[in-house]
């Protein structure tokens, strides 16, 4: 098996960036003007490893089989006549949520390549593929996703009469191999997190609308969230078997399959689901009503928002006269409000949002999947 070796993009750049001497389009140091010189992608063959190709990379299944030195095939990679015979290979992979790699976030590919294989297989751990999978969808993301991958392939050649090569991207700074490539992804689900509310608008449990675990609660499981009703439902756990239905009014138990009704009819409810020893205490609010109040009306009365059909998006154009602090609050009152550190991560009972800017805004809230998140668009 070829050396182990990892290479990360950022550390070929900065080694580029610390020669003094000019460097050719590939980084190569032209000592010699008969050296040649590696140009475009023609270097290598790349290719995405079989075991993935065209499947579902179910990292759930991947990590639990996961043993020391365990890594998921990624892609293949064969030098051609192009490439230098005494370069060793390494790779780099880019995952991102759209097709112009926005916000990227790169996982680093080590060598799996097995005893006499032609050219080399890279592969990446099952851990920080999910984290990185994580680190773009969040960690509510429970089903199979499609990401975009590209690859970036480095060459580290042996330089006469030093203990270090030189080391070359091919094709230059900004080249990359399959970038229009996507792959699906089933991510890990992490067990506790949330609850799923099947069939309560018409959705299965990994699709439904989410509880989220209330963290800062560590005696006892308990969940908040809000959830368009439509019909009877049961609690089901993200990430395990655990299902809960109507034991009596406001108790939910494991043992239990009776459906939940929604005492007000289809609409809008904050939910509150409670570990109580062997059974689960429940309490569904109607919200009717989401405004916006803050420092910009001195606190008093809210700015009132307009939801959509399903009462999953709510919008309304707010005057903020005053900069400072500012939060959604639910049904005119403090029993059930949401703030947040930052605009795309929204909590119950949350810190303050900011103004920085006065002016009139489009606020958009957006309660359709979690993290809760909402926008300010400038009229």
């Amino acid at each position: 098996m070829k050396q182990y070796k990892i290479f990360l993009a950022a550390l070929a750049v900065v080694g580029l960036a610390s020669c003094q001497q000019d460097v050719g389009d590939l980084g190569i140091e032209q000592k010699n003007p008969k050296e040649t010189v590696i140009e475009g992608g023609s270097a290598v063959t790349v290719n995405i490893a079989e075991a993935i190709d065209g499947k579902t990379i179910d990292l759930p299944y991947y990590m639990s089989i996961n043993t020391v030195g365990f890594m998921v095939p990624v892609v293949n990679v064969v030098p051609s006549e192009n490439c230098p015979a005494d370069a060793e290979l390494s790779c780099v992979m880019e995952m991102a949520k759209d097709a112009a790699y926005t916000n990227a976030v790169q996982v680093a590919l080590a060598d799996n390549s097995a005893e006499g294989q032609t050219g080399y297989q890279f592969a990446a751990s099952p851990s920080e593929l999910n984290d990185a999978f994580k680190a773009l969808f969040s960690q509510y993301v429970v089903s199979a996703t499609p990401v975009y991958v590209r690859f970036a392939v480095y060459a580290d050649i042996p330089t006469e009469g030093l203990a270090t090569g030189t080391n070359v991207r091919f094709g230059g700074a900004d080249y990359w191999y399959l970038s229009d490539r996507q792959l699906q992804v089933l991510p890990v689900a992490i067990p506790g997190l949330m609850m799923g509310t099947p069939g309560a608008d018409g959705k299965d449990a990994a699709n439904s609308m989410k509880l989220v675990r209330n963290e800062g609660n560590t005696s006892i499981k308990e969940y908040n969230g809000l959830v368009y009703i439509t019909a009877p439902f049961t609690f089901e756990a993200i990430g395990s078997d655990l299902r809960l239905g109507m034991e009596s009014e406001g108790v939910a138990s494991a043992a239990s399959t009776t459906p939940i009704t929604a005492p007000s009819g289809a609409g809008l409810y904050y939910i509150n689901l409670k570990e109580d020893g062997d059974n689960w205490a429940y309490s569904l609010t109607r919200v009717d009503a989401i405004g916006c109040i803050g420092d910009f009306n001195n606190w008093a009365g809210d700015a009132a928002l307009t939801p959509n059909a399903d009462f999953t998006v709510w919008t309304g154009n707010v005057d903020f006269a005053k900069e400072g602090g500012w939060k959604f609050r639910m049904n005119g009152g403090w029993d059930i409000n949401l703030g947040g550190d930052t605009m795309s991560n929204l909590s119950f009972n949350g810190p303050n949002l900011p103004i920085e800017a006065t002016g009139t805004y489009k606020v958009t809230l957006d309660i359709s999947s979690l993290p809760y998140h909402c926008t300010l668009e400038a009229l």
